[in-house]
């Protein structure tokens, strides 16, 4: 993990850098209050080395809990595979874009009202910018991949660690295309994986793939087929913390940025801090972004 302090004026921007092998999103923005606590003169608790994934959920013992087959008949995206990027394709484009707190709140209590979440909204919002900015590909399902936090099904606190599991959702260009009517089906595909016997479903599955030994060509068809998206919608939610540090203050969160591997594929990392979401873009190649486009949506969709 690297970190590095840009600071301007009276202003600071913390660029936090780790591997994916050990630390999710979430864990970085814990690692954000760390540093801002220990600047304001504040001590740090240690913690302990987790386990892997596997182990904490029982994956890998015989007494682990008894795997079920996913019951969502739209959990599962067709097999048409993820095509890679080209290594000289892989210099990233960065974009954010913050909507505002009244926005925000909008977003927030509509979405209850129509029986979804805020992550459903942006599901829905950014399948249909998608869309838009790429008119070629509006008769194409668009795959979104979503990773979900199981800190609270396993009774885990705030260490860093990679405490993730993922599932991509295909939203089809020929259903309903009405923005709620999206938001509501983007979070039925995702119920499976917010379950622990859901995780430790797709967890299991992957293990027995992987448990005598994969080469790098298989485990790469694998990742074509099994993970393949559009886009990797990744959102931490309301940071559970606060954003005043002593003399310092914490104005925003952005990220987690991820750099795609698969052509026209792209990531939105989602944080809301001080009551106004955060939306980062990373993407590679010339693909326009599709920030502005879904922010025109969710305004409309909460003025409707």
């Amino acid at each position: 993990m690297r970190a590095v302090l840009l600071h301007e004026a009276n202003q600071a921007v913390f660029i936090l850098v780790a591997h994916h092998s050990i630390a999710d999103g979430l864990s970085i923005a814990f690692v954000i209050r760390d540093l801002l606590q220990a600047l304001s003169g504040n001590p740090i608790d240690l913690l302990p080395v987790l386990p892997a994934h596997e182990e904490i959920l029982g994956v890998i013992r015989s007494d682990g809990l008894q795997a079920e087959p996913s019951k969502e008949s739209n959990s599962t995206p067709p097999a048409r595979p993820a095509t890679y990027i080209r290594k000289e394709d892989l210099r990233p484009r960065i974009k954010g874009l913050r909507l505002t707190p009244e926005l925000t709140g909008k977003l927030r209590e509509r979405a209850r009202q129509e029986g979804t979440t805020v992550h459903g909204a942006l599901s829905s919002a950014v399948t249909l910018a998608y869309w838009q900015t790429n008119p070629e590909l509006r008769e194409e399902q668009i795959r979104i991949c979503s990773p979900t936090d199981t800190r609270k099904l396993l009774g885990l606190g705030e260490d860093c660690a990679v405490l993730i599991s993922a599932r991509v959702v295909a939203i089809e260009p020929h259903a309903s295309t009405a923005f709620w009517d999206i938001a509501r089906r983007s979070m039925v595909g995702l119920a499976g994986a917010q379950t622990l016997k859901g995780i430790f479903a797709s967890r299991n599955a992957l293990h027995r793939t992987v448990k005598d030994g994969i080469d790098i060509p298989t485990a790469a068809a694998i990742c074509a087929h099994a993970f393949a998206h559009e886009i990797r919608l990744t959102n931490l939610g309301n940071l559970p913390y606060g954003t005043e540090f002593g003399e310092l203050k914490l104005q925003a969160v952005w990220g987690p940025s991820v750099s795609a591997r698969f052509e026209g594929a792209l990531t939105i990392g989602v944080a809301t801090t001080n009551g106004a979401l955060c939306l980062l873009e990373t993407r590679v190649g010339s693909s326009a972004s599709l920030l502005e486009t879904a922010e025109q949506i969710l305004l409309s969709a909460c003025a409707a």
